[in-house]
């Protein structure tokens, strides 16, 4: 522990210029039309997408969430923040919180960023992410290497018009036919929209985003879907990729087409054409081959406007998308494309390495889907439970604990996982909380070692996707004692199964001190 405790010392005596950044925000349910259609959702402060967070890299940041729902609780999950030293402040029930209870209950999320760059935060209880308890996240660096003139949120999603607690009871409902074909099909959205960041989405409008000729914009790009990928872009405009989920990149790529998959995230910059008269489009392409959506009705591609000063914003632009050979691919830009800016090369041999099968089952008989690892379905967790951090702090021991939580004890050292998703049909987003990790590879074959893997500044991320029969391979370092959810973002994927926790540091948690405010969230 005293290895940590210097280790998280050093790390906040390094921001000398940290402040204490405050909100409040009330989460009520609200009726709006993000899409023309109207339904009730679930909001933070009245608006779809919620207010954004923004800090800066060793702020303390403290969000009160005062939960004002007459019939639910919730929680927070501030997405790719590590929790370091705060573990309780992670926002997923049954792992490491209770949930804040309805009818004027509110919590206190107290934490310290560590990494820098754009992400979203999004409630964990239920289906409440796509009801619409979900903003953007921005951690800014001082001492950031990129110059810019301007910047936007963009928000790219998929959005239901019926209840999300129905498709959650639909989608788990034995017999349920539109889930009989294969690979296994959760509910569909209907429709797909880009957001103009906090509140853009509202109202059913066409978001515009304004370019002055000549000037360099930062895109921050955020895929908050419950189910659905895009590949992102704006016609005749480049986008040069400077960070993809909270890593920085070193900015020598550029792309005309940007895959962007649930819960991943990217910064751009595009420059502005000079002498440009015309207006283009800015594109977002729901990825259909991955899991074929029912639902003729749903339009496949959105826009925005991309409106140049001086040209008027009702003349409607004629310029074509970029050519797209990759349309049918379920997978991440090649790994080369997305090297960190800051060089760090991976580890040769592991301390630990763990092996996942990972995949869904589609009942013959009862036409479930059930996901499944290592031939263990987590069940849709009692939101209401002991969480598991608690329950390793108040002594049970890992080995202890229901089979049925995928729980897996990390001690001191590297640990690789190896992600099979050979078990079942369809790809998978693939989140990890607690930790940045290293990409070493995606392999068709058999795992041998290092065979075939990128040991040399691998790509790092926090949320990948792990393509259709196809081998992930990841590592990180132990460095932050608590419980780490390790899950599908597809959100009925994660409903259906297809999670795992890794108990970090099980010693070190038991000598954390978790919050009286914390704790008291938990029913006596």
């Amino acid at each position: 522990m005293k290895a940590f405790t210097a280790a998280y010392l050093a790390y906040l005596l390094g921001f000398a210029s940290a402040k204490v950044v405050k909100y409040e925000w009330e989460l009520s349910y609200r009726t709006i039309s993000p899409n023309g259609v109207s339904k009730r959702m679930a909001l933070v402060n009245n608006q779809f997408p919620g207010p954004t967070m923004r800090a800066s890299l060793g702020d303390q940041v403290q969000v009160t969430l005062t939960n004002n729902l007459p019939d639910n609780g919730t929680s927070i999950h501030f997405h790719g923040i590590n929790q370091l030293g705060t573990p309780w402040a992670d926002g997923v029930p049954a792992i490491n919180q209770c949930p804040i209870p309805a009818n004027g209950g509110n919590f206190t999320y107290t934490f310290t960023p560590d990494e820098a760059g754009t992400s979203f935060w999004h409630s964990h209880y239920g289906p409440q992410y796509p009801l619409g308890v979900v903003g953007p996240t921005i951690i800014d660096d001082p001492s950031e290497p990129y110059k810019y003139d301007d910047e936007y949120v963009v928000v790219v999603t998929d959005h239901f018009n019926i209840s999300d607690w129905t498709l959650l009871a639909i989608d788990r409902t034995p017999g349920f036919v539109g889930n009989t074909g294969i690979p296994p099909r959760p509910p569909a959205p209907d429709s797909v929209l880009i957001c103009a960041g906090t509140g853009g989405c509202n109202t059913k409008s066409q978001p515009s985003f304004q370019f002055t000729p000549g000037k360099t914009y930062r895109l921050r790009i955020i895929n908050m879907s419950a189910f659905v990928g895009f590949h992102f872009s704006i016609d005749e405009h480049p986008l040069q990729l400077i960070g993809s989920d909270f890593a920085a990149l070193d900015g020598k790529t550029s792309v005309e087409q940007l895959p962007i998959w649930p819960a991943q995230r990217y910064d751009v910059l595009v420059q502005a054409k000079t002498n440009f008269t015309d207006n283009v489009w800015m594109r977002s392409v729901t990825q259909n081959a991955c899991y074929p959506i029912q639902n003729p009705k749903l339009e496949l591609e959105t826009r925005a406007l991309v409106n140049y000063e001086g040209v008027s914003a009702s003349k409607v632009p004629s310029s074509q998308p970029f050519a797209d050979p990759k349309a049918n691919d379920c997978r991440d830009l090649d790994l080369s494309q997305i090297k960190p800016r800051e060089v760090e090369d991976a580890v040769e041999t592991p301390d630990t390495t763990i092996f996942l099968a990972v995949g869904l089952y589609n009942n013959a008989t009862a036409r479930q889907i059930q996901g499944v690892v290592n031939n263990s379905s987590y069940p849709a967790y009692d939101v209401n439970a002991k969480p598991t951090l608690f329950d390793i702090k108040d002594g049970v021991d890992v080995a202890a604990l229901p089979t049925s939580r995928n729980a897996y004890a990390l001690h001191n050292g590297t640990i690789r996982v190896v992600l099979n998703t050979t078990l079942g049909p369809g790809a998978h987003p693939y989140h990890l909380h607690g930790h940045t990790f290293q990409v070493l590879g995606y392999l068709n074959g058999t795992y041998h070692g290092n065979d075939g893997l990128d040991l040399v500044n691998p790509t790092r991320r926090d949320t990948m996707m792990v393509p259709v029969n196809a081998t992930a391979v990841f590592q990180f370092k132990t460095n932050n004692p608590g419980v780490q959810f390790f899950h599908c973002h597809m959100e009925f994927h994660l409903n259906e199964g297809l999670a795992s926790q890794f108990v970090e540091l099980p010693d070190e948690i038991r000598k954390l001190k978790i919050p009286a405010d914390a704790r008291n969230l938990c029913p006596k």
